[in-house]
């Protein structure tokens, strides 16, 4: 009498017991999580470009020394010129954002579209990223640059973090996309995705 070894992918358990593989809904629910997320900071980054005019002519009216003061003009009069980039960035992020969140719907309820969907956002959001670190990085050089020739001299902390900062955001903005990409490249994966019906073939 011959035995056979019990499957050991969770996947194809799943198939054996007639039950559907939990994956699409957890990664779903955590790109719809980080999706309303991502709308909502991107609106409190963009608001904050504004607020800055507000919070300027509140500083020149109180006590703060004439230093941090001079600093936060400068500050403020740099966000001016590169107003226009910041909110092209602001739209492109916001796009992303919802694009992930109609994704993440996708997956929970097994649409066959989501697969390339999921793939073609981590490109584009990988790409973002990769942009707004440059972009995060030239406006800090800018920034010290406008500094010294204003005779504003910045802490090495502060120096440290206007290279530090985008280079973490950027580390941070790749996880999702690449396990995406990895993920999603999956044979098995790709062929579970392959069998869910997506909206068109339920219209038809």
């Amino acid at each position: 009498m011959s035995t056979m070894s019990p499957p050991m992918d969770p996947g194809a358990i799943a198939d054996d017991l007639g039950q559907q593989s939990a994956w699409p809904k957890v990664i779903g629910i955590i790109a719809i999580v980080l999706g309303i997320c991502g709308l909502g900071c991107t609106c409190v980054q963009a608001g904050s470009q504004f607020m800055m005019e507000r919070f300027l002519a509140m500083a020149q009216q109180g006590n703060m020394p004439r230093e941090e003061l001079d600093k936060l003009e400068l500050q403020t009069e740099l966000l001016r010129d590169f107003m226009a980039l910041t909110l092209a960035l602001a739209i492109v992020g916001l796009a992303l954002a919802g694009w992930l969140l109609i994704n993440g719907i996708g997956l929970t309820m097994r649409k066959g579209w989501t697969g390339r969907s999921c793939m073609l956002w981590s490109i584009a959001k990988a790409l973002f990223v990769c942009g707004s670190v440059g972009v995060a990085l030239y406006m800090g050089g800018v920034t010290t640059k406008r500094m010294d020739e204003a005779g504003i001299v910045l802490t090495p902390f502060e120096q440290t973090m206007q290279t530090l900062n985008p280079l973490i955001f950027g580390v941070w903005g790749l996880v999702l996309p690449v396990f995406l990409m990895i993920w999603f490249s999956r044979a098995r994966i790709r062929r579970e995705v392959a069998s869910w019906s997506d909206f068109d073939r339920q219209v038809i």
